[in-house]
């Protein structure tokens, strides 16, 4: 299913993720180890023939390749520069079609399609074009405007902690759904 839905983002001209105009300041691309045929595979696009509409860098985006796709030699062609170990697994992802990766489908084609009524969709949601008065809002939230933390099974308690400048645990056992909020200052 996630091949057929790369194929349906690849025919409406979604660019790859890991090409975006800005991907200097979140990833380091040494194309020089990809096999020579694939090299224009890893080319930063034209900030001025695309847009993201001021989304943020994905890693996790299906159109954004392993660290090692295309590699030559298995090395890692693709690097984070920030928290590389974290982000690695999550480059190449072939799981999910990822929420920001439907906004911006929604961006390009369905953007004018709510244009008499605006709403103020909060933490990341954009305007439903089937349902202008409501916002899709990314997986943890819910409301109209995405304004609430989705509920949390019973079992889970009120899971609401304030950042500190060090590690801590949270432990959560069993096959359960909470939805923990940290608020930074």
């Amino acid at each position: 299913v996630i091949g057929i839905q790369e194929l349906i983002h690849n025919s409406l001209l979604v660019k790859n993720e890991h090409t975006r105009s800005d991907r200097d300041e979140y990833i380091k691309v040494i194309a020089t180890l990809a096999d020579p045929k694939d090299m224009y595979r890893f080319n930063i696009d034209n900030a001025s023939d695309t847009t993201f509409f001021g989304m943020a860098y994905d890693y996790g985006s299906m159109t954004h390749f392993s660290s090692t796709q295309y590699a030559d030699t298995g090395k890692e062609i693709i690097t984070a520069t920030k928290y590389h170990e974290h982000y690695k697994r999550t480059m190449g992802q072939r799981v999910m079609v990822t929420f920001n990766d439907y906004k911006l489908l929604n961006y390009y084609y369905c953007n004018n399609t709510c244009t008499s009524r605006k709403t103020n969709c909060q933490n990341d949601g954009y305007q439903d074009p089937n349902n202008c008065d409501k916002c899709k809002c990314p997986s943890g939230y819910v409301g109209n405007e995405c304004q609430n933390i989705a509920p949390s099974e019973n079992e889970c308690g009120s899971w609401t902690y304030d950042a500190q400048p060090y590690k801590q645990n949270l432990r959560v056992c069993g096959r359960i759904n909470c939805y923990i909020r940290i608020i930074s200052q």
